[in-house]
């Protein structure tokens, strides 16, 4: 019975460290338009200033408020991970590094008058 408890018990530390080393995995991305910094997404001073052409599965992509282009999500699946797609705002933007409240206050705007706005081709998405 010992045997079986320690089992048990190790079983379940397996467990929650793999559950942990998965949540240390999923990366946080800041995207602003209007951002002036060298671009690397090191803190919402350097985001992106669109949705990069890759997407990472697993990861959160916060967009501040903005004007943006249109976007093929074409990401191919990979099991069930998601792709997180978030208006970044006060309580939920990622990083607090070079955050300002004003990013999260408005709305981000994706439009285009040439094609469609979105373009999904695979699943796993989540639009937040």
């Amino acid at each position: 019975m010992k045997n079986q408890t320690c089992y048990s018990l190790f079983a379940t530390l397996i467990f929650i460290l793999l559950i942990l080393t998965q949540a240390v995995q999923a990366a946080a991305y800041c995207v602003h338009s209007d951002v002036q910094g060298v671009n690397d997404v090191s803190d919402w001073n350097n985001a992106f200033t669109k949705l990069p052409d890759k997407l990472e599965r697993g990861s959160t992509y916060y967009i501040a408020d903005g004007n943006y282009g249109s976007y093929v999500f074409d990401d191919p699946e990979d099991g069930e991970k998601y792709i997180y797609i978030k208006k970044a705002i006060e309580s939920d933007h990622g990083t607090n590094a070079g955050w300002q409240s004003r990013y999260g206050d408005g709305v981000a705007v994706f439009s285009d008058t040439n094609s469609t706005v979105w373009h999904i081709k695979y699943s796993y998405w989540v639009f937040d």
